[in-house]
């Protein structure tokens, strides 16, 4: 009487399958950590359940070899997953000592899955090799370095098919999820979807195999590892080597230094005056070159293959129309030039500028400045701007800089620096406002140009003239005084 009250209070095999199946899906999504007590609890109560339930499937004889798959009852099928479900929940246990082990219990329950699901024809896919196969292989497989390509190909192709299987059948699992669980689905539907779970489990079974392959190899590897380093440990325990020195380098350090010349051979100047001799420096050797004629030239390109070929006409009209303007005075505009971004351009390093000289507004003037430097801002704010109050300390005196002509070819930028005051240096363009014009002007000519932008040394003050006298005949020619401004050269 017992012993039939003990077996009404045992599990029935469906609760035993749904209760464990719930746990691998908890332990699946958790967010905790795979080693923390709550999921291994879980994971130790979900394979006691499939032990169970793997015992009760072996005592109902649920599953024999002289039936097909068709002769399975539809509620039956999901009771073939109890392997895989072992496998998974086993691959969960965390045991770094036991985990070469764990590894092959869970390999041999996907196996056993495996096998009876190619039994009853559930898929069409290659059962991977046993234990023994592999042993046996051994030989063979350790000849071969490096898998061929054509293999290589063929499991990246497996592995390919594989997930869009996957993906199909997860798709076609949740369209029948919701009928299945709410019972609404007729046997037909019920069979499709328990085939659609072995078939994915599949899959699963197949990639977990192949994991488990690699890191049984790789823990036999470590372990062998392990040996080979014990029994070795005798070579490495020999004393550490001496160090021995050569006797030249210690010679030639304490001439030179410990280990690079500590002496110098020559001067920054000598350099540079060495350098300048052979011409080797960046702005020696170097054609001249034009690149404003780069934009200019684009114009027919935009004008004929583009949809812009209207604004092409207009800016071709207006350069026709508007070209002398750089070269006669310009068109300067005291908007733009006191603009208050030119203040906080000023206060930034700051620049000042100091005068020293009344400039009377009868003479026009030409003014040198020196030195060019890497950036022009100091000649830029003083004279195209009006930041530091050119205008305050000079009221009659109207300043325009002299540029490379170039920068005039290219539309709206001559627009530009135009109504800053900016005009080209060329013999045309400086002899209008030095003859042409009214008197009071003042056209500033940094008269090195830009090989003086590497000229930076601290005291020294280095001005070209050997080929830039133009300045000089001009200020002849028009008999206007030039006025030299030489700020100190500071290189910290």
């Amino acid at each position: 009487m017992a012993t039939a009250e003990d077996e009404l209070l045992l599990p029935r095999l469906p609760e035993l399958f749904e209760t464990s199946k719930q746990l691998l899906d908890e332990v699946e999504v958790a967010t905790e950590p795979t080693g923390s007590r709550i999921i291994q609890d879980k994971v130790s109560k979900g394979l006691d359940l499939l032990k169970k339930a793997a015992e009760m499937l072996s005592q109902l004889d649920l599953f024999s070899r002289n039936e097909d798959l068709e002769e399975i009852a539809s509620t039956d099928l999901k009771y073939l997953m109890v392997p895989a479900f072992q496998g998974a929940l086993t691959m969960k246990q965390v045991n770094p000592s036991k985990r070469l082990d764990h590894l092959e219990w869970a390999r041999e329950h996907f196996l056993n899955y495996l096998t009876q699901c190619q039994y009853y024809h559930v898929a069409e896919f290659e059962l991977p090799k046993t234990k023994n196969n592999s042993t046996d292989n051994n030989t063979a497989s350790s000849s071969m370095a490096y898998p061929s390509l054509v293999a290589m190909a063929s499991q990246r192709q497996a592995k390919i098919e594989r997930y869009k299987q996957k993906k199909e059948v997860e798709h076609r699992l949740s369209a029948l999820k919701s009928a299945v669980e709410s019972g609404q689905a007729d046997d037909e539907r019920v069979r499709e979807y328990y085939l659609l779970h072995l078939r994915r489990w599949i899959g699963i079974s197949l990639e977990e195999i192949e994991s488990i392959d690699q890191e049984i190899k790789i823990l036999r590897e470590k372990d062998s590892s392990k040996e080979e380093s014990t029994s070795y440990s005798s070579h490495q325990d020999r004393p550490p080597m001496k160090p021995f020195v050569l006797t030249r380098n210690v010679a030639q350090a304490k001439v030179f230094g410990a280990g690079y010349p500590s002496l110098a051979s020559m001067t920054v100047n000598d350099w540079y005056d060495q350098h300048q001799k052979y011409g080797v420096l960046p702005d020696q050797g170097v054609a001249k070159t034009t690149p404003g004629a780069i934009p200019v030239l684009l114009i027919p390109y935009f004008l004929v293959f583009t949809k812009l070929w209207i604004l092409s006409v207009l800016t071709l009209a207006w350069l026709a129309y508007d070209w002398n303007t750089h070269s006669q005075g310009g068109r300067r505009s005291a908007w733009v030039r006191n603009w208050t971004l030119w203040k906080y351009f000023q206060n930034y390093f700051p620049i000042k500028l100091v005068k020293t000289h009344d400039l009377p507004p009868k003479h026009n003037y030409i003014i040198a400045n020196h030195p060019h430097g890497i950036v022009s801002y100091g000649v830029f704010i003083n004279f195209a701007t009006e930041a530091t109050g050119f205008a305050q300390i000079f009221p009659a005196i109207t300043p325009s800089i002299g540029t490379l002509e170039w920068i005039f070819w290219i539309p709206i930028v001559r627009d530009y620096v135009m109504s800053m005051g900016v005009c080209p240096v060329s013999g045309l363009a400086l002899k209008y406002l030095l003859t042409q014009k009214d008197s009071g002007n003042a056209v500033v000519i940094v008269v090195g140009g830009a090989a003086e932008a590497l000229l930076c040394r601290p005291g020294v003050s280095t001005i070209y003239l050997k080929e830039r006298k133009g300045f000089v005949k001009l200020a002849l020619k028009t008999g206007w005084v030039p006025r030299f401004w030489c700020p100190i050269v500071r290189v910290p």
